[in-house]
C-alpha cells in the first residue's frame, strides 16, 4: 500500500482507539485550566504581549517577539527531554568501558562497525525449499528482511526472477528505486514474521483480502472467495469473522500464511515462524508449511525446528557471524558435513 492508505486503512485505525481516550481528557483539563488562568490572570508570555499591544497598537511585532520566546523555550526543553530520554536508556547501550560506547537518542538499534552480513552468496531455484539455520544474531532475519527490501543492503546485489532489486543500472550507475517501485517489487514476497502482525482491528477474513483489494485491486468477491479458500488449506474457515484477539497463537501464525498466500507470491520468506508459540501449537503451523512444500511453492525459512529442516528441507544453510558456514542438500548437510564446525552439532 501506499504511504496515505496504509495510514488510512491500517494505522489511524488503530491509533485511533489508543489517542481518543487521553485526547479528551487532555482536552477538558485544557478547557478547565484555561478558565482558570483567565480567572487568576495567569502572566504568561502571551498574556503579557496582549497587555502591552493594547497600549501601544503594535500587535505583529508583539506577536513576533512572544512567538520567539515560546520557540527558545521549546528548543531548550527538547535537548533536555532527548538527553533525559537517552539517560533512561543506558542499558541498551555498549558497556560503558568501551570507548565508542553511545545511545541513539530514541533508542534506534545501529550496525555500528558490525558487519551483519558477509559475503554471503545463495541461489534459491523455483520450487526450492532452503532453510536457513543457525544460532540467534547469525544473520538470517536479517537476510530475509534483505530480499524482502525491508532493510538495504550496503554492497552486492538481489535478483528475483532475473530483476535486480532495489535499485537499477542507469548509465553505468546505480540508482535507488522509488518507494512505489520498492512495493511493486516487493509483490513478488510473501514474509511470515514471527509475532504474527495482523491488523488487530480487522477479522481473519478482512485481514486476507486487504492486500489482493486494496494492493492488487481485485473485486471484493473474488478476494472474499480465495481469502475462505485459503482459510480452508489452513484449517480456520470457521474463524473466518474472528479478530486476531479471540485466536490463539497458532491459529493466528496460520491467518499470516494465508494472508502472505493470498498475494500470489514467487517467493515466501519465514522469519523462525514458530518461535512465538507455545510448544503444543508449533505443530499446527509447521503442518501448513509442509503443505506448502509439498505443493511446490518456494521457500526460505529460518527456524531452529531442525526437525521440520531435515523432513521438509530440499537445501539447507548453516550460517554464523553474518557469513554463511555450510550449505548442501539436506541428505549430504546432515550426513556428511563439510566444515568441521558442523560436527559437535551434527555428527557423523
Amino acid at each position: 500500500m501506499g504511504r496515505l492508505r496504509a495510514l488510512r486503512r491500517i494505522i489511524l485505525p488503530q491509533a485511533m482507539r489508543v489517542v481518543i481516550p487521553p485526547l479528551g481528557n487532555e482536552f477538558i483539563g485544557m478547557v478547565k485550566a484555561t478558565s482558570l488562568a483567565s480567572v487568576i490572570q495567569y502572566p504568561e508570555v502571551l498574556h503579557n504581549a496582549e497587555n502591552i499591544y493594547y497600549a501601544n497598537s503594535r500587535v505583529i511585532e508583539l506577536l513576533i517577539v512572544a512567538g520567539f520566546w515560546y520557540l527558545l523555550v521549546v528548543s531548550i526543553l527538547t535537548p533536555l527531554q532527548m538527553l533525559l530520554e537517552r539517560r533512561s536508556r543506558v542499558e541498551h547501550c555498549r558497556s560503558a568501558d568501551d570507548p565508542a560506547s553511545r545511545c541513539h537518542p530514541f533508542g534506534q538499534q545501529e550496525f555500528w562497525e558490525f558487519q551483519a552480513l558477509n559475503r554471503v552468496s545463495l541461489d534459491v531455484s523455483a520450487g526450492e525449499v532452503l532453510c536457513l539455520i543457525g544460532a540467534s544474531g547469525s544473520g538470517k532475519t536479517t537476510l530475509l528482511r534483505c530480499i524482502n527490501q525491508l532493510t538495504s543492503i550496503d554492497s552486492g546485489g538481489i535478483w528475483l526472477d532475473g530483476e535486480l532489486l532495489g535499485v537499477r543500472e542507469e548509465g553505468g550507475r546505480l540508482h535507488r528505486l522509488t518507494e512505489r517501485q520498492i512495493a511493486r517489487q516487493r509483490l513478488k514476497t510473501g514474509m511470515v514474521f514471527q509475532r504474527f502482525n495482523l491488523f488487530p482491528h480487522k477479522t481473519a477474513l478482512e485481514n486476507i483480502t486487504e492486500g489482493p483489494v486494496q494492493v492488487q485491486g481485485r473485486s471484493r468477491e473474488d478476494a472474499r472467495a480465495e481469502a475462505m479458500e485459503l482459510l480452508g488449506r489452513v484449517g480456520l474457515v470457521a474463524k473466518a469473522n474472528a479478530y486476531p484477539s479471540q485466536l490463539s497463537g497458532g491459529q493466528q501464525q496460520r491467518v499470516a500464511i494465508a494472508r502472505a498466500l493470498a498475494m500470489k507470491p514467487m517467493l515466501m520468506l519465514f522469519d523462525e515462524p514458530t518461535s512465538a508459540l507455545d510448544p503444543e501449537l508449533v505443530g499446527e503451523v509447521l503442518t501448513v508449511m509442509r503443505e506448502l512444500a509439498r505443493s511446490g511453492m518456494t521457500m526460505m525459512v529460518v527456524t531452529h525446528e531442525l526437525g521440520f529442516a531435515r523432513e521438509v528441507a530440499d537445501t539447507v544453510v548453516y550460517m554464523d557471524h553474518g557469513a554463511i558456514v555450510e550449505s548442501g542438500p539436506r541428505r549430504r548437510f546432515w550426513v556428511s558435513p563439510v566444515k568441521y564446525v558442523l560436527n559437535p552439532f551434527f555428527p557423523r
